[in-house]
């Protein structure tokens, strides 16, 4: 099979053509430009929409007219998908065609909802895809009911207490090897390796806890593991303790991180519960008097 050359003429060579052909003739057109005779008719077949095309002279296409074609539809979709996006729905490429094509049944409209429609009704209504950056469960109603009612308590609680013997504790959990994907090498380099410990995928947890006048204890990590590391030290402003399951509980917070760090003549411990989705915990420990 021999090649074949493909050429891209632009709208100024297939005006200039044109014109030529109209005045001539399609074969001496074809001679002098070096154009086959069955292009020249399919450009001249074209002839309205080659001149009248907005843009540069140098666009090889003509350029599509970016009118709807039901722009009742559209209007009526557009209005569909800032609603739902407002309500805090996700709406996808598939909803939006399937919405779109109720509509047109409803209205007895010949419409197809093709890719090409749906990228062209996207452009034209400055929709993009975007990622999720928030996600979650709406507040409740009463949420202000709950804050003022734990302001209130924490007020009542906490009165006459000082600074220092109000605690808050904070859990998080940590990827051990928490590399990152990329990394700078040498430009053209077939393979980018990169040596890991194969903890990739490994969590660890860890407690953050500090004190209402700006103390900061030392952070509780939690290995889930039986046996301690081997040749293993922890660093010294930090504290490891391996459990089985992972997880902490109050006794382990309490007797790891807090005795460490204060001395306990007399103890009392307040717990504010959770209501209603709202986690409100905050731990208070009255006569408490700190290590020098």
């Amino acid at each position: 099979m021999s090649g074949r050359r493909y050429v891209r003429y632009n709208l100024a060579f297939k005006q200039k053509v044109i014109k030529f052909a109209e005045s001539t003739s399609k074969n001496k057109a074809s001679k002098a430009f070096k154009v086959s005779r069955k292009q020249i008719i399919k450009w001249i077949a074209k002839k309205q929409k080659i001149f009248d095309s907005p843009g540069r002279l140098t666009r090889a296409r003509v350029r599509r007219d970016d009118t709807a074609m039901y722009p009742d539809l559209e209007n009526e979709l557009k209005a569909w998908i800032l609603k739902q996006r407002l309500l805090g729905y996700v709406v996808d490429g598939k909803s939006i065609k399937k919405q779109a094509l109720e509509i047109s049944t409803r209205d007895h409209l010949n419409f197809s909802a093709s890719n090409g429609w749906f990228s062209r009704f996207l452009k034209r209504s400055n929709f993009v895809l975007r990622r999720i950056t928030t996600s979650g469960k709406d507040l409740p109603s009463n949420c202000r009911d709950v804050v003022f009612d734990f302001i209130n308590k924490c007020r009542h609680e906490l009165n006459n207490v000082p600074r220092a013997s109000i605690i808050n504790f904070d859990e998080t959990s940590i990827y051990i090897d928490s590399r990152s994907n990329y990394t700078y090498d040498q430009q053209g380099a077939r393979r980018v390796p990169a040596t890991t410990s194969g903890n990739e995928k490994t969590r660890i947890s860890v407690c953050f806890a500090a004190s209402a006048n700006g103390y900061k204890f030392k952070p509780l990590i939690v290995i889930q593991r039986v046996n301690p590391l081997k040749n293993y030290e922890p660093p010294a402003n930090v504290i490891v303790v391996y459990n089985k399951n992972g997880v902490f509980n109050q006794d382990m917070v309490f007797d790891c991180v807090l005795k460490r760090s204060i001395a306990l003549p007399t103890q009392k411990m307040i717990l504010f519960p959770i209501r209603n989705n709202f986690v409100f915990n905050c731990t208070v420990l009255s006569n408490l008097v700190f290590d020098s």
